[in-house]
C-alpha cells in the first residue's frame, strides 16, 4: 500500500508540474502564443503608422491643390505645359521597360495555442511513462538486492 501511494504521489506531482510547464510554453497565454501576439501587434502598429503618414501626405497635397501655385505644379507634373515653354518629346520605342512585381508581406499568423485538454493529455501521458520507468527501475533494483542477499554462489555446469 505504501508503494502504491508513492507511485500515485509521483504520478500526480509530475502531472501537475508537466501541465504547468506545457501550458506556460504552448498553452493559451503561454510563451509562444504571447510572442506571436507581440509580432502581430508590431505589424499592426507599423501598418497604422504607415497609414497615418499616407493621410498626412494626402492632406498636404489637398492643401496644395487649393492654391494657384499648387494647381500649376500639378498640371506641369501631369504633362501640361504653359505657353512659351519649350516642349521636348523623347522616343521610348528602343527602351526596355521593367515589369515591377509588388511583393506583399503576409500578415503574421497567430500561434495556435494548445487547448487545456491537450495540455492535460500531454502531461498525464508523460507522467504515466515517467512513473512506469520509476516503477520499473525500482523493481530491477529490488531484484538485484535479492540476488545479492543470497550467500550461495551457483556456477553453471
Amino acid at each position: 500500500m505504501k508503494k502504491a501511494r508513492k507511485y500515485l504521489f509521483i504520478f500526480l506531482f509530475l502531472s501537475l508540474c508537466l501541465y504547468l510547464l506545457v501550458s506556460c510554453i504552448f498553452g493559451q497565454g503561454g510563451y509562444f502564443y504571447n510572442r506571436s501576439l507581440r509580432n502581430i501587434l508590431r505589424s499592426l502598429q507599423y501598418r497604422s503608422d504607415k497609414l497615418q503618414s499616407d493621410i498626412q501626405v494626402l492632406q498636404q497635397k489637398s492643401e496644395e491643390l487649393e492654391t494657384e501655385e499648387g494647381l500649376r505644379n500639378t498640371a506641369l507634373n501631369l504633362g501640361y505645359y504653359i505657353e512659351g515653354d519649350s516642349v521636348y518629346v523623347f522616343s521610348t520605342s528602343g527602351l526596355q521597360t521593367e515589369s515591377y512585381e509588388y511583393v506583399t508581406v503576409e500578415e503574421a499568423q497567430p500561434f495556435r495555442a494548445f487547448s487545456k485538454g491537450i495540455c492535460i493529455l500531454i502531461s498525464v501521458s508523460a507522467s504515466l511513462i515517467i512513473t512506469a520507468l520509476v516503477w520499473f527501475a525500482d523493481t530491477i533494483k529490488k531484484s538485484r538486492s535479492f540476488d545479492e542477499d543470497d550467500d550461495t554462489i551457483s556456477y553453471p555446469d
